[in-house]
């Protein structure tokens, strides 16, 4: 379950952070 949400948070977290 961890392993599903590790990408799923990066993926919407890297779009935050570069903007």
């Amino acid at each position: 379950m961890t392993l599903v949400l590790l990408p799923v948070h990066v993926q919407v977290m890297t779009p935050a952070e570069q903007n």
